[in-house]
């Protein structure tokens, strides 16, 4: 089965023979070819990536590197297909290279010149002016020579390899942070603040989550019953809504706090 990008303009799609979701293991044995593996891991040491290069039964050449402990595997695997075909642009025009990946989901990215992702558009760009580059699938796990070094590299590389800065921290990972700052500012503020203590007695933490059981608490703390009242309860409702009328004006977030939300 072939895949060609999925750009609509004839002048972006790669060849037809550049990408194949074949197992590509059958490759391996031809001595014509550069054979490329390449892999990211994930232990309890960190986030590696590698590739190696086999030529003519020889390893030839292998790249590794470590990455931020937050990086996603996926993006290691991409780094190291994007580092391995930059490598296979700069071998002599007269070799063919072969670039055995595991998880079909690069190979997908990779193929697509309207990919969000922009290590994945890179390659594609490399591919593209690179017709003798080609990307096969090959199955994990399943006694492939190459394949089980660039494993191996990748795994030993969450220990020793060089650290690799230049992949941008996953998005989701930078807005939990920003939430977590976020939400120690409003703490701090909320706790230090001058205002509103009757209501910080009863909800001293500040939280994202909208508040449920608001009648349960209030009445729990405030020991008031808060059915419908009738007139002879007016005065309680009276002070009900004025402790409801003192929550939304004091537990809310700082401006420049909510600001900083919106932007997320």
């Amino acid at each position: 089965m072939k895949a060609t990008g999925w750009s609509t303009h004839s002048s972006e799609h790669l060849k037809p023979n550049q990408i194949s979701f074949e197992d590509g293991e059958a490759y391996i044995a031809r001595k014509d070819i550069i054979n490329i593996f390449t892999d990211g891991s994930k232990t309890e040491h960190g986030v590696g990536a590698a590739f190696c290069v086999l030529t003519n039964d020889i390893w030839a050449y292998q790249w590794s590197a470590k990455f931020n402990d937050n990086n996603t595997v996926f993006q290691a695997e991409l780094t190291a297909l994007h580092e391995a075909v930059i490598y296979a642009s700069h071998l002599p025009n007269h070799n063919t290279s072969k670039l055995h990946v595991d998880n079909r989901a690069n190979i997908m990215a990779s193929s697509n010149s309207k990919s969000t992702n922009e290590t994945a558009r890179k390659i594609f760009k490399i591919l593209l002016s690179n017709p003798r580059i080609k990307i096969s699938w090959v199955k994990a796990h399943a006694g492939n020579i190459g394949n089980e070094r660039a494993d191996q590299l990748a795994k030993e590389s969450t220990q020793h390899g060089q650290p690799y800065s230049h992949t941008k921290l996953p998005k989701p990972h930078i807005k939990g942070l920003l939430r977590k700052r976020m939400l120690e500012e409003w703490q701090t503020s909320w706790k230090n603040g001058n205002t509103g203590r009757k209501i910080y007695n009863i909800m001293p933490s500040v939280s994202l989550r909208p508040i449920t059981g608001l009648e349960r608490m209030l009445s729990s703390s405030l020991n008031m019953d808060l059915s419908l009242p009738t007139s002879k309860d007016f005065t309680c409702l009276t002070a009900i809504i004025a402790v409801v009328v003192e929550l939304a004006r004091h537990f809310t977030m700082p401006r420049s706090v909510s600001i900083q939300c919106l932007r997320i």
